[in-house]
């Protein structure tokens, strides 16, 4: 069960990656955001997130003066450089480049990646494809951990 749960995990976090890169090329021409108004903490706030020119935010805004009623929003423009972005008076954010979260998707794929060229590996060299001990003096079965190596097909078709 592990192992097809790990599997998953990697595939799940491949498709994480290349989202993640594809919305990174993107932020580059175009500039997504979401936001939720709503009430936090007694207060009206509004929780953000954007995409735009290979970085991503996160943030709240205090919206104390405003009458809030709740509603999710998103919207993507074209990014207008010259244009002054005016902020609230108290916001608070924090910023991170978008290859950022790519990269960290990208370590279990690599991960699985690695465990079956290991095994694959092993597996040519006579090993034992879970542990690594030799099998060439017990072929039917690995004395360390007891897993049993699959048959190998030595007859050859002339």
């Amino acid at each position: 069960m592990k192992p097809r749960l790990f599997t998953l995990a990697a595939g799940v976090s491949l498709l994480l990656c290349l989202a993640t890169a594809t919305l990174w090329v993107r932020s580059y021409w175009r500039m997504d955001f979401f936001f939720r108004v709503g009430v936090q903490n007694g207060e009206p706030a509004m929780p953000w997130f954007e995409l735009g020119s290979g970085y991503g935010r996160a943030g709240r805004k205090s919206l104390a003066t405003y009458q809030v009623v709740e509603f999710y929003d998103w919207q993507h423009r074209t990014i207008d450089l010259a244009r002054p972005v005016q902020l609230p008076s108290r916001e608070s954010s924090i910023s991170f480049p978008i290859w950022l979260p790519g990269i960290l998707f990208a370590i279990l794929p690599s991960a699985w990646l690695i465990t079956i060229r290991r095994r694959a590996k092993r597996g040519r060299l006579g090993l034992c494809r879970n542990c690594g001990y030799d099998l060439r003096a017990t072929p039917e079965k690995c004395p360390e951990c007891g897993t049993i190596p699959p048959l190998r097909n030595t007859a050859r078709v002339p």
